[in-house]
């Protein structure tokens, strides 16, 4: 089942040998553009990658405000908000590339994750995802397993050079605002495993 279904989505994509060609292959497009950011835009990811942050903003501030909690949008997260929209913008992904994250289902309120399949869902927020096929050690367990297909021109960041985690979840951060197309979902390994694509933003 799952050859069949990462066929289905990633033909065309950009093959990995393996997690250490893909993050490679992200150090190797994204770092030097990273390097040379604003010290502003550094900031931006550094904080976005932060997990806590006394009187300061993490990703939960950041995502939480861009999901519709007006209460949030304090002026440091507007801050980086803009500053993470313009670095992502101006260095999109140059080809399609296969993305992978482990996570809970609990918030889509499903009465089965099977009821996924075919659907579209939209997201406010960035999407942190690993690149390559296999998730990263600290997120292998969560409920599920979610591949998707990344088009081309989508934001985005390669983040080894500015996050607080360094390189070792080989993250590429996904811009804002996007939606994903569910394409196939099964259960295995005692989780579910989750197949689709992001969709292209409309100009």
């Amino acid at each position: 089942m799952h050859r069949l279904a990462s066929d289905e989505v990633s033909r065309g994509t950009v093959p990995f040998a393996n997690d250490a060609d893909a993050a490679r292959y992200g150090a190797a497009y994204w770092n030097d553009y990273a390097d040379n950011l604003s010290p502003s835009q550094k900031e931006a990811f550094l904080d976005y990658t932060k997990e806590m942050n006394p009187g300061g903003v993490t990703y939960h501030e950041i995502n939480g405000y861009l999901r519709g909690n007006d209460s949030l949008g304090s002026p440091g997260v507007l801050h980086d908000v803009a500053e993470i929209d313009r670095a992502m913008a101006a260095r999109p992904i140059p080809e399609d590339v296969m993305v992978v994250r482990g996570t809970g289902l609990g918030h889509l309120n499903l009465s089965s994750p099977l009821d996924m399949e075919g659907r579209v869902f939209p997201d406010g927020a960035y999407m942190s995802t690993s690149l390559g096929d296999q998730p990263v050690a600290a997120f292998a367990d969560k409920e599920a397993i979610l591949r998707l297909r990344v088009p081309k021109d989508t934001p985005a960041m390669w983040v080894e050079r500015v996050s607080e985690l360094g390189g070792g979840e080989r993250e590429l951060l996904l811009g804002r605002g996007s939606a994903f197309k569910v394409t196939r979902v099964f259960w295995d390994n005692d989780q579910w495993q989750v197949y689709g694509e992001i969709l292209p933003k409309k100009p």
